[in-house]
């Protein structure tokens, strides 16, 4: 079973939560695997829509890894951009705007711009950008994460096919205006 779908049951909601209380137990607050407890914890809270109690374990997860791995590293990529998302579930888009274009510009000094975790920054920037009605931006990066990920896997991918999908609801979504 998947993180997201053991998240969303109440089960599963009680062991991402044990694990995180064990990981600070054992290892302490500011370890970078407590860190990540606390990530998963809030994607949970996010799979169940709770994007609050989300934010406030992803921002949690951000300090810990920006102090531990510093600004620069990948993995604090990953809470920028945690900490991005959830805001657009929160709707607060200019908020989540700092934090996505955060995460991609890690991504690009630390992966280079022909990696996969970079072309996703780029896809999840461009969603952020039409959240804000900035069309002509979006579909740029959107473009840009499609043509990585071409490269690095061609079109019979799963990362690939989620970029596609990406376009269509940008497309339905300006269609709609």
């Amino acid at each position: 079973i998947g993180l997201n779908r053991a998240a969303r049951s109440a089960e599963g909601q009680t062991y991402l939560f044990k694990a995180l209380e064990l990981q600070k137990k054992i290892l302490g607050e500011e370890h970078p695997e407590t860190a990540k407890s606390y990530a998963n914890f809030a994607i949970s809270q996010c799979n169940l829509g709770k994007y609050q109690q989300a934010l406030e374990y992803h921002l949690k997860a951000l300090e810990i890894r920006r102090k531990a791995l510093g600004e620069e590293h990948p993995i604090t990529a990953k809470s920028y951009s945690g900490t991005g998302n959830t805001l657009i579930g929160l709707q607060k888009y200019k908020e989540a705007l700092f934090y996505n274009q955060k995460a991609l510009e890690i991504r690009q000094k630390s992966l280079g711009d022909n990696h996969s975790e970079t072309a996703q920054s780029y896809s999840r920037f461009a969603v952020n950008l039409s959240k804000l009605g900035r069309y002509e931006e979006a579909l740029t990066y959107h473009l840009k994460a499609l043509e990585i990920l071409n490269k690095i896997f061609g079109e019979s991918h799963y990362l690939t096919a989620k970029i596609h999908t990406a376009l269509k609801d940008f497309y339905r979504d300006l269609g709609n205006m």
